[in-house]
Parts: C-alpha cells; sequence; structure tokens
C-alpha cells in the first residue's frame, strides 16, 4: 500500500470515529422526571412484613422496556430524573427487603415498566430587534 492510500484511509477512519463519536451523544432535554410508588408493606405472598423489616427501592431505567439497567436505590417513595434525555425513557421499580432475621436485603418483582415520550427543547428564538425611534422628517429648500 502506498503512502498516499494509507494517509486517505487514515483520515477516512478518523472521520467515521468522529462522526460516531457525535452520533452517540444524547441530547438532553431540560425536562425532569418525577417517579413515585406505593410503599411495599407485605410479601409476595401478602403477609406483613416482619417487625423492624427496612426496605429500599431499585430504580430501573433505559429506552426500551427489555434493556433496563439498574439506575440507584432509594429509601423514599419517589425519585426525581433531572434533565433527561430526549427519546422514549422507560421504568420499574423493585422493593428490596431487609428483615430483622437476615443480613442481605432480598429483591422482589418490578413493577410493570411505563414509558413516557420526551421532546427536544424548542430552538431559542433569535434576538429580534425593537423598532428604531424618533423617526423625523425635515423639509428644506435647495
Amino acid at each position: 500500500m502506498n503512502t498516499s492510500t494509507r494517509i486517505a484511509r487514515t483520515v477516512a477512519f478518523a472521520i467515521a470515529l468522529v462522526c460516531l463519536s457525535v452520533a452517540s451523544v444524547a441530547q438532553t432535554s431540560g425536562v425532569n422526571l418525577t417517579l413515585s410508588w406505593n410503599a411495599v408493606t407485605t410479601d409476595s405472598d401478602g403477609n406483613p412484613l416482619p417487625s423492624g423489616s427496612s426496605v429500599t427501592y431499585n430504580i430501573y431505567g433505559g429506552m426500551q422496556r427489555q434493556a433496563l439497567a439498574l439506575l440507584g436505590n432509594v429509601s423514599t417513595l419517589s425519585n426525581v430524573r433531572t434533565n433527561v434525555n430526549v427519546g422514549t425513557l422507560c421504568y420499574a421499580v423493585s422493593a428490596v427487603v431487609v428483615t430483622p432475621t437476615s443480613t442481605t436485603g432480598v429483591e422482589g418483582a418490578q413493577t410493570g415498566t411505563i414509558c413516557t415520550t420526551v421532546d427536544a427543547p424548542p430552538p431559542p428564538k433569535p434576538a429580534v430587534p425593537a423598532a428604531p425611534t424618533g423617526l423625523t422628517i425635515q423639509q428644506s429648500k435647495p
């Protein structure tokens, strides 16, 4: 392979990498989403949780229903996802219970997955100048 062919291939590869990295950057929306759910007070059989149990909640999210990833664990009954990406976003939550007799948490089933579509923010308005003021006409004779 001659030098000019090698340079051309290297440049083409570099351009492809730049295009790929630009295409993979997600656009944020400026939108916050608040997820909320009801407290878990029973086990999967409907029996009350043992006295002294602690419950936290795993939050799962992603761009597709089938591909949710663990986003975090909270001890509250809501969570705010700030400045989320544009597109269809899906979420699910599961409870993690630690009983007085266990040393590790046991995770229950996830809620049904819910999705919402977040639109791109509108483009900024261009600055439009105000109309000039103080326009006058003066007549004069030559």
